[in-house]
């Protein structure tokens, strides 16, 4: 990284599905981004406690004990400030009131494109300091339709 772009944010992705889990991740490491990659919630709850996280983007409901709520959980214990985006393919994700600790930033509907996934990890990450952070431009072939819901 060249100077004036801060320290190298640590990002862990939390999805069930491989292929998507190491698309994100790819794309994540090629924006300046160290990926972590976990497959479940136990993998992730382990990669929780060798290092805190500066975001986490997590599917909700993965195969195993727990969810991306667990996750999250999770990760805000080990460091408060964390961004936790949601990514989900389910309309409902439950009751309103869900523990603060728990309840992600952002949650994203799948399926998803990469430059409004980009665009809205920026934001997120932004909202935590001062400088905004400089967005890299994605291959066109990334982009499809998107929506955000943001809490």
């Amino acid at each position: 990284m060249s100077k004036g772009e801060g320290p190298v944010k640590k990002v862990l992705v939390v999805d069930d599905e491989d292929s998507l889990r190491s698309s994100i991740g790819k794309i994540l490491s090629l924006q300046r981004f160290e990926v972590s990659l976990a497959a479940d919630v136990e993998e992730a709850l382990e990669r929780i406690a060798a290092e805190a996280f500066d975001l986490v983007l997590t599917d909700l409901r993965m195969p195993g004990p727990g969810d991306g709520l667990t996750v999250i959980q999770a990760a805000r214990s080990r460091n408060p400030e964390v961004v936790a985006i949601l990514m989900s393919a389910y309309a409902s994700l439950g009751p309103p009131t869900v523990d603060p600790g728990m309840r992600p930033d952002a949650i994203v509907p799948k399926p998803f494109s990469i430059p409004s996934l980009l665009k809205l990890i920026r934001t997120q990450l932004d909202m935590r300091r001062s400088e905004p952070t400089p967005l890299l431009p994605v291959h066109k072939a990334a982009a499809a339709p998107f929506v955000v819901v943001q809490r």
